[in-house]
Parts: structure tokens; C-alpha cells; sequence
């Protein structure tokens, strides 16, 4: 049997918790992913890189930021989150601009559908404008921040 110190050094250096499974993402509760999904839509259109920047998490928490068409960021351009402040200026100089039409609902235990549709007009962005999206956060850190964001 493992003294008490070396378990809590074993769970720690793991994230495990009860039964060996690692420690579950702290997703925000809805009313805050609802905030902070304003917050990236305003910043994105006023193409602010700082403030898109600021309301995603740092690694390892980040995931990716994902977008079709013009700029595109896919796979590993996605993942690598020191280019996302450069993606929005781009984006910013061919008028790039989303609006929020509609956001996912929340469950009875408060939960919410991490689905979004999104308007998204710009210079050079033809296809449909009306393009489902979806994101996802954290609330395990210092402040509440997106993982993900994909359209």
C-alpha cells in the first residue's frame, strides 16, 4: 500500500481521480460560453488580435481554432495556436464579419448545445453565408477561455 503523500503525488502528477480515469474538463456553465462566445464574434469582427487572443486558453488547454474558406485553418494550421492573432488581421483586412443568429440550448441541468449558427460575410467569402459552427471551453483555469472554435 502507497503512503498517503506518494498517492497524492501518484493522483496529482496524473490527474487521475477515483478509479484511475483522468481528471474531466471543467466546461463553463452556460450563461459564461454564451459571454464568451459574444466576446470572440465582437473581437473577430472589430478584428481585434489581442482581444481574440486573450479569450483563448493557453496550452496545453487550447485545441484549435478552425475555419473554411478563405485562410483557411485546418488540421495542424488549426492546432497551432501561436497563429491565430495573424488569421484575425487577415481575416480583418477582407472585411470579414460573423453574426450570431443562433446559439445552442441549454438542457435541463443547465447544459449547453455547443452548436452555433453563424452569418459570415467578407470580401472574399461566397458560399452560403449561414454556416453552423461550434465551440467549446474551459472554466478549469484562472478565467473562464475557449478550447475550440470551428466554422
Amino acid at each position: 500500500m502507497l503512503p498517503r503523500a506518494a498517492l497524492a503525488l501518484l493522483v496529482a502528477a496524473t490527474g487521475a481521480v477515483g478509479g484511475g480515469q483522468p481528471a474531466a474538463p471543467v466546461r463553463c456553465p452556460a450563461a459564461t460560453q454564451v459571454r464568451l462566445v459574444r466576446s470572440f464574434v465582437a473581437a473577430f469582427n472589430a478584428g481585434n488580435a489581442r482581444a481574440v487572443d486573450r479569450l483563448f486558453a493557453p496550452e496545453p488547454a487550447f485545441q484549435w481554432l478552425s475555419a473554411l474558406g478563405p485562410d483557411g485553418r485546418a488540421g495542424k494550421r488549426a492546432e497551432d495556436r501561436s497563429t491565430i492573432g495573424a488569421y484575425i488581421r487577415r481575416r480583418h483586412r477582407r472585411h470579414d464579419h460573423l453574426i450570431l443568429v443562433g446559439f445552442g440550448s441549454t438542457d435541463d441541468q443547465g447544459r449547453i448545445n455547443l452548436s452555433l449558427l453563424i452569418r459570415r460575410r467578407a470580401d472574399d467569402y461566397r458560399p452560403p453565408n449561414l454556416i453552423p459552427a461550434k465551440q467549446d471551453t474551459t472554466c478549469a483555469g484562472r478565467r473562464p477561455s475557449l478550447i475550440v472554435w470551428s466554422m
